[in-house]
């Protein structure tokens, strides 16, 4: 949790956000449901109402780099 918590503040995240994954993680489920106003989406799970409910949307490179493979199929 305090590594999360520490690049949110890093990215100066204040109103909580939305970070999405490209696969499950349960150490990274665990460290974001401490954070409130923090959501995780697993990028298959990924949808407009959790986009849409943050202001603010955080890709890990790995989710970015799965999200543009799919995109480009």
């Amino acid at each position: 949790t305090k590594d999360v918590a520490s690049t949110l503040k890093n990215l100066k995240v204040t109103s909580g956000c939305l970070v999405v994954i490209p696969e499950y993680n349960e150490n990274a489920l665990k460290s974001c449901r401490n954070i409130p106003a923090t959501d995780l989406s697993v990028l298959s799970d990924l949808n407009a109402y959790n986009v849409l409910r943050r202001k603010q949307v955080i890709f890990t490179k790995a989710a970015l780099e799965a999200l543009a493979e799919e995109v480009k199929k």
